[in-house]
């Protein structure tokens, strides 16, 4: 989990405090079924609601999302993807989320970096590492400059040499 000294169990009260979400937005959200508390479920009214860690965590995100101007149905894609795909039993720091306000973007970097698209099902996205590429560029050059000095020619040109013949 995010965090093994957290205590199991919060309160509306606590939740409110950690995540900065009021009582209104926790209660409607809840009704939505966006974020329901997982450790004591509301049984009926004045019942005593008591949220996980990973609770926090959703109502966060959630907040964070609205606050970015995300509309609540996106929201709920996204995280029914979370609760019920792949990822709903994996420690969720190990993750980016990156939205643009249309979509929502899931970034694993284990085993390679991968981007899913949570509002399409879990459909992976074309990632470019842009080091990646900087690097392997850098290799096939000093290969090429290596095979120069070995009287081979090599397909590159300075700068200073490109620029005389312009």
């Amino acid at each position: 989990m995010l965090s093994h000294f957290a205590p199991q169990a919060y309160t509306y009260r606590d939740a409110m405090a950690i995540t900065g979400v009021s009582l209104r937005q926790i209660q409607y959200w809840e009704l939505l079924g966006l974020v329901s508390p997982s450790v004591q479920p509301a049984e009926g009214r004045g019942t005593r609601r008591l949220y996980s860690f990973r609770d926090l965590v959703a109502l966060k995100l959630v907040k964070s999302f609205r606050d970015a101007g995300l509309p609540l149905q996106r929201i709920r894609k996204a995280v029914v993807q979370l609760r019920t795909g792949k990822y709903q039993n994996t420690d969720l720091g190990a993750y980016h989320l990156v939205t643009d306000g249309c979509t929502v973007d899931l970034v694993d970097y284990g085993n390679g970096t991968k981007i899913i698209d949570l509002l399409a099902g879990g459909q992976v996205l074309l990632c470019v590492t842009l080091e990646d590429i900087r690097a392997a560029l850098e290799r096939r050059l000093a290969r090429a400059r290596h095979g120069r000095r070995g009287g081979a020619h090599a397909a590159c040109v300075s700068p200073s040499a490109s620029a005389k013949h312009r």
